[in-house]
């Protein structure tokens, strides 16, 4: 199913190029494949260089090349960044993204986020 599913996506877009004159090289072509990710964010609050019981978890998946996947995490990186000040007040962020099963993004449900 995998194979089907990579050779309907490369023929899609290859159809797109090849329409507009445009020559495909091997290299770029595994630039065009869209696969589902998922991120996580980790936030822990911290007072006087002790963490807290007080924490965030945000998780979101999405359809993006390898490209536009490290640019999400990027984004969220900015979003949520670790930000600690000189006394251990603040709150520390660890990020990760990883190749997730095509059904979680799918579906309709928007990104899901919670919190402790």
């Amino acid at each position: 199913m995998k194979k089907l599913l990579l050779g309907l996506a490369l023929t899609l877009s290859l159809g797109t190029f090849a329409n507009s004159g445009e020559i495909i090289k091997d290299d770029q072509i595994i630039h065009l494949i869209k696969t589902c990710y998922r991120f996580d964010v980790d936030r822990t609050k911290w007072v006087n260089h002790n963490p807290t019981s007080y924490t965030t978890s945000y998780t979101e998946y999405g359809m993006y090349t390898e490209a536009g996947a490290y640019q999400r995490s990027l984004e969220l990186s900015q979003l949520y960044p670790t930000d600690i000040d000189q006394n251990g007040n603040g709150y520390l962020s660890l990020h990760a993204y990883s190749v997730s099963n095509i059904s979680n993004c799918t579906g309709l449900i928007p990104a899901i986020s919670s919190d402790n």
